[in-house]
This record gives structure tokens, sequence and C-alpha cells, in this order.
């Protein structure tokens, strides 16, 4: 074999090891995103003592007696969740806004998710202004979106499940 076809070979080996990588890489990531087996939501489940669980669709707002607080969704902000039965590398996140009331006061708050992570979302604490009361948490647990229309995902109405907690409470 001479040495011009046997660097033709070696080329074209380099060239057969990148693509086969390449297909494995692909495969990879393409199942770190598949969506389970069941595309339904969760049913809102009990919260743990203490823990009010609420779910206010966007542009609505809900009251926590318990904890003499009001909470409005304002907006989705962010929601790059990876869609139902749709293979993607990164699960996405869902940030929204809502105005939190307690009192006089009104709290502007962000709340995010990550699904799938594996990690619980994070608490956002918001100061109340009742001396005899302590500091409220809430979370994002889940937005869901109704059933989509015959118009398509752009007509769903996203719910949000949040959980809240009086902080020592």
């Amino acid at each position: 074999m001479s040495a011009v076809q046997t660097q033709k070979v070696q080329t074209q080996m380099k060239s057969l090891i990148v693509v086969l990588a390449m297909m494995v890489m692909i495969g990879l990531f393409a199942t770190a995103c598949e969506p389970s087996s069941d595309p339904t939501p969760s049913p809102v489940v009990s919260s743990p003592p203490g823990n009010q669980r609420v779910e206010v669709g966007l542009g609505e707002s809900v009251e926590l007696p318990d904890m003499a607080i009001g909470v409005f969704f304002d907006r989705v902000v962010e929601d790059s969740r990876c869609p139902a039965n749709v293979q993607c590398i990164w699960a996405g996140q869902v940030v929204i806004e809502l105005t939190v009331t307690e009192a006089d006061t009104r709290s502007a708050v962000r709340v995010s998710l990550e699904p799938g992570s594996g990690i619980e979302s994070p608490w956002t604490t918001i100061a109340t202004s009742r001396p005899d009361s302590e500091d409220i948490s809430i979370r994002l647990i889940d937005l869901v979106l109704s059933p989509a229309s015959a118009n398509g995902l752009e007509d769903a109405v996203p719910t949000a499940v949040l959980e809240a907690i009086e902080e020592g409470g």
C-alpha cells in the first residue's frame, strides 16, 4: 500500500471515529430529557404541617387567611420547559412574577422552578410588616397549563401551584 493510500485510509478512519462519537453524544443528550410516561400534571397533594399549598391562575389572586396575605399571579416571565412527547437536551425552567399583599404592603417577587433537576425549587422570603408575625416564604411547585384548545398552546391558561410557610411557624 502506498503512502498516499495509507494516508487516505487514516483520514477516513478518523472521520468515521468522529461521526460515531458524535452519534453517541447525540444519543446521550436526547435521552437526558425524555418525558415521563405520564405527561399529565400530578395532582396537588397535601402540604407538610404549617405549609399552605394553593393554586392561582394567571391574572387571578388567592388569599392565604392563616398567613393574612394575598397572592396575585402577575405573569409568566419564562417557561422554557421541554414540551410533552419531545426529547430535549435541557429540561428548561419556569420563572413567574407574583404580587404578595399583606396589610398595606405590596411586594413583587419572582419564583422559579427547574423541573427534572432533582432539586426542590428555592424559597423566596417576604418580610411581613406585622410585628407579631414571622416572615413568609413562597416557592413554586408547578406551573400547569390548561388543556390546549384546537388553537394550540398559546390559548392554554397557566395555573401556578405554590407553597407558602411562615418562617419559624
